[in-house]
Order: structure tokens, then sequence, then C-alpha cells
């Protein structure tokens, strides 16, 4: 029987996903934005941390636009929902 071996730095990646993905509405960071504001090293660090988050179950990755950062990354069991108040009136009625 295998067991999960958490690391520190799996926790603080996907610590900063969530932190990033409540602060941008939802949206995904970017390899680069993980690797500058957690401690991975390199762009194949932060794709084996991710592939590791979703073999967790963590996660899930899906192939994006590669013009707005590639990959989007959901978060199980997230939802993210912004202020209507902080919306103009006009654009918040969804047609």
């Amino acid at each position: 029987m295998s067991t999960k071996r958490y690391l520190p730095i799996d926790k603080a990646v996907f610590d900063y996903i969530v932190k990033y993905k409540l602060e941008n509405c939802g949206d995904s960071p970017t390899i680069r934005e993980i690797i500058e504001n957690t401690a991975v090293s390199s762009t194949s660090h932060a794709s084996y941390i991710l592939d590791k988050l979703e073999g967790y179950g963590l996660i899930m990755l899906a192939v994006g636009n590669p013009g707005r950062g590639g990959n989007q990354i959901s978060v199980y069991g997230m939802r993210v929902s912004f202020n209507q108040d902080r919306v103009p009136a006009e654009f918040r009625q969804v047609v």
C-alpha cells in the first residue's frame, strides 16, 4: 500500500493557487507566477508539483489558451464568486 507524501512545497504551491484564484476572480496563476511566489525553482519542478497535486486529487489541470497563460487549474471543491456591488450595473445582467 502506498501512502501519499505531502511535502511543504506541495502545500505552498496549493495554497498559492487557492490564494491567487480567490484574488483574481477564479483565474489560474501561470507557471512563472507560481515560481516567482513560491520556493519552486524551475518550470519543470512546478509542472512536477502540479502533476503531484493532480494525482492527490486536489486539483485538475486542463489545457487552456496559450495566449492566456496555457493551462487552467481547477481546485476541487472551490467555487469563486464576486461581489456584485463592485460591478457596474450595466455589467450585472448576464445575457
